[in-house]
């Protein structure tokens, strides 16, 4: 039985999408293939997202789709580890990911003389507020 779903948010630049892992905790492994329930191993990714030193935990498959890119991943019994390091249904992950993305796109910004603060709120989201 498959459990592999993919996580519902747009990427479009995998490089950010590294960083985002790596600054959450999250290893990249260069590898075509990726762990799911079962020991599945599911074979076409670009590269793999893991949990360092484990070898239990599944893993994010990273699948180029056209211009995008799909993260697929199995978090069933919370992916064996996986959305301890990811959060649930990879929220941690794309809030990473989204703060790289918005961060590079408000550079034109920072050389005007904006300035940018970062917070979470009391609903854990990330806000950025700039001020001139």
């Amino acid at each position: 039985m498959s459990h592999v779903t993919k996580m519902t948010f747009q990427v479009l630049n995998p490089t950010a999408l590294k960083k985002a892992a790596l600054s959450i905790g999250m290893e990249v492994r260069n590898q075509t293939t990726y762990r799911t329930y079962g020991g599945a191993i599911n074979k076409g990714c670009e590269f793999a997202l893991g949990v360092p030193g484990s070898t239990t935990a599944y893993e994010i498959g990273v699948v180029k789709e056209g211009d995008e890119y799909a993260l697929k991943t199995d978090f069933y019994a919370g992916g064996k580890g996986l959305a301890a390091v990811t959060g649930q249904q990879g929220c941690k992950l794309k809030q990473a990911y989204s703060k790289i993305v918005t961060l590079k796109k408000l550079q034109k910004l920072k050389m005007k003389g904006y300035k940018f603060v970062e917070r979470v709120n009391e609903k854990g989201e990330l806000v950025l507020r700039g001020t001139k």
